[in-house]
């Protein structure tokens, strides 16, 4: 485990004063590895490695912890250790997911944990803001692509400037001549889907799939090997609720 500068006593989960590591909103994902000698969760004995990071109050974050070898989970703490929320598998599987806005400007603490004792191995945590809630990048360009995600869009989420109206990004790798399906449905709001590219220039959109429906449907070729994004959109700014988006290989 990396060390910070400055140790902090966590108050309210009874944890042991700890030098939490460095990070930052929007930065790389970070590979870490859960093992013995790693800090312990005095609740359970399970494993966690400590990070903090600063935030802006009213600022909507998504921190998503993902591992193949545990049970991933996360615990959000303010800077004097109290708790702010928790999940489980709220990423799919799994992983864990955490989806807020943060309640005041500062420091906050993030705890990459185990569901339970006795778990250890590697994973992968990624700390994003607003429109990147829920943000997923697979770590290469093989394998199949199966990505399905459940959000929702609100008042706190980031703003088209051409009309205003809200929406998330969700990141992938494709490959050049691959072929994908992006299927955004929502019982809540007339859906609207944007693929762009790295540069974030729009390559494709959809508002209706059909003449019978308001949910999305992209079916495209990719003209590149790299990061693309999807933005999940409303037809107009009086769009909000529950959504639920799918990116997979086409059949």
């Amino acid at each position: 485990m990396a060390t910070g500068d400055a140790p902090v006593a966590a108050i309210r989960t009874g944890l042991p004063a700890l030098t939490p590591i460095e990070t930052r909103l929007d930065g790389p994902p970070i590979l870490g590895s859960l093992t013995e000698g790693d800090s312990i969760l005095p609740s359970d004995r399970s494993l966690f490695d400590a990070y903090r990071f600063s935030g802006r109050a009213g600022q909507a974050v998504s921190l998503a912890m993902s591992s193949q070898d545990f049970d991933s989970y996360l615990i959000l703490l303010d800077a004097d250790g109290n708790s702010i929320t928790f999940d489980d598998d709220s990423g799919g599987g799994y992983d864990a997911l955490i989806q807020t806005t943060l309640p005041s400007s500062g420091d906050y603490l993030l705890l990459a944990n185990t569901y339970e004792s006795g778990q250890s191995g590697d994973y992968r945590l990624q700390l994003a803001t607003g429109g990147s809630r829920g943000t997923t990048t697979p770590p290469s360009t093989s394998g199949p692509l199966n990505i399905q995600q459940n959000g929702s869009l609100q008042d706190s989420d980031n703003v088209l400037p051409s009309d205003g109206s809200l929406f998330d990004a969700y990141e992938f790798m494709g490959r050049a001549g691959q072929t994908i399906d992006i299927r955004l449905t929502s019982a809540e709001f007339d859906t609207y889907l944007i693929l762009v590219d790295e540069s974030g220039a729009p390559i494709e959109q959809n508002d209706d799939a059909s003449n019978t429906t308001t949910n999305s449907f992209l079916r495209i070729t990719l003209p590149r090997t790299g990061p693309y994004s999807v933005y999940v959109n409303s037809f107009d700014a009086s769009g909000r609720g529950n959504y639920n988006l799918v990116i997979r290989d086409a059949n």
